[in-house]
């Protein structure tokens, strides 16, 4: 009996993606070009024009979305990055050529 309510649970949770995927919906492109900027601006001190929705003052949107979207990688690069500033007066030359 339970075996057969797992299927039945399983395949209307089939039908109600299958029902939203087919709906119609609109992502505003500004949320793809406006988060990368806004992160980028916090994650590495830039200073970056700040849209009204982000205004520390009165904000229309939340900043988690962009920093789970670009904010992450940002700060994984950075990361990164930092790990290596030792070596950046080397150059890829250096490296395998005695000059």
């Amino acid at each position: 009996m339970q075996n057969r309510r797992q299927w039945s649970t399983y395949g209307l949770l089939i039908a109600i993606r299958l029902l939203f995927s087919l709906l119609p919906g609109y992502i505003q492109p500004d949320e793809f070009f406006q988060s990368p900027e806004i992160m980028a601006g916090s994650v590495f001190d830039l200073e970056v024009f700040t849209p009204w929705e982000f205004d520390p003052a009165a904000p229309a949107r939340s900043i988690v979305p962009p920093l789970l979207t670009t904010g992450i990688p940002f700060y994984a690069y950075k990361f990164v990055h930092q790990g290596f500033l030792p070596y950046q007066d080397q150059g890829i030359g250096n490296s395998y050529y005695d000059w």
